[in-house]
């Protein structure tokens, strides 16, 4: 499980970076939408499990091998749909629907554990002095923290259903605790990047990936450790009196007064 969580967090390092880094303009070489359907990739009108996500994904590493700029784009009017379907959050409900055997959700998670890190590596580059693909590396990465509060779900339903400590799943063996400890742990680290800038990401993008996140912080505050919650809390109140830009400023204030009321 370590393994896994050091991977992501490497693949993620330059995005907790900060300094001062131009943005690069990089062209748009993907294929329309249906193009890729054509090659072999899941249907996109219907919702993708963790072998239609290993499907896409074997074709979208054979194109980043041959060229990245023809990979899926957030915003491109020829392949939006392909990655807004590769991010979309709601293929990930199947894993806490009632309807299906805890075990296998359980088995179905773990899967997504390399869907997640090999989405990542797809966009995110090692180069740390720039940044080409802001929008889509920010986009999985709220992907990423739907499935991180997901797997903390099924660690606590698992834990309360289980009665004998030798059919533990290695889900719950390494703890509600360790799940919850990391899912506070990341919310601080964004935070703390969102207040104290971070000029790798275009300024557009990481207004929207703000937005969303504090939403998503809102949400989930009851799923955070009390201790991480006061170094949130912390965070936003010293980038009241720091932050410059206006728009940041009021956000930061909104999601103060918000978390405060919980």
């Amino acid at each position: 499980m370590w393994n896994w969580y050091l991977q992501i967090l490497i693949f993620l390092s330059p995005f907790f970076v900060q300094g001062q880094w131009s943005h690069h303009p990089y062209p748009d070489n993907s294929l329309p939408d249906s193009n890729f359907v054509a090659m072999g990739l899941p249907a996109l009108d219907s919702q993708w499990n963790a072998e239609d996500y290993f499907t896409g994904l074997k074709l979208l590493e054979e194109i980043l091998r041959q060229d990245k700029f023809s990979l899926p784009r957030k915003n491109s009017p020829n392949s939006s749909g392909v990655f807004n379907k590769i991010s979309d959050p709601r293929n990930l409900t199947y894993l806490i629907s009632s309807d299906i055997d805890p075990k296998k959700r359980i088995y179905e998670s773990d899967k997504f554990q390399m869907v997640v890190s090999r989405l990542l590596a797809l966009y995110v580059e090692t180069d740390t002095n720039k940044e080409r693909f802001s929008s889509e590396v920010l986009s999985l990465i709220e992907f990423w923290l739907v499935y991180l509060k997901i797997r903390l779900d099924l660690a606590i339903e698992e834990k309360n259903n289980s009665t004998v400590q030798g059919e533990q799943s290695l889900l719950l063996q390494n703890g509600v605790d360790f799940n919850r400890n990391y899912f506070s742990q990341i919310h601080i680290r964004i935070t703390t990047l969102i207040t104290q800038g971070n000029q790798r990401h275009d300024q557009k993008s990481l207004y929207t990936f703000s937005g969303n996140f504090f939403r998503y912080l809102e949400n989930n505050w009851n799923s955070i450790n009390p201790e991480s919650q006061e170094k949130i809390i912390f965070v936003l109140k010293k980038a009241l009196v720091t932050e410059q830009d206006k728009r940041l400023k009021k956000d930061f204030n909104i999601i103060l007064k918000k978390l405060n009321k919980e």
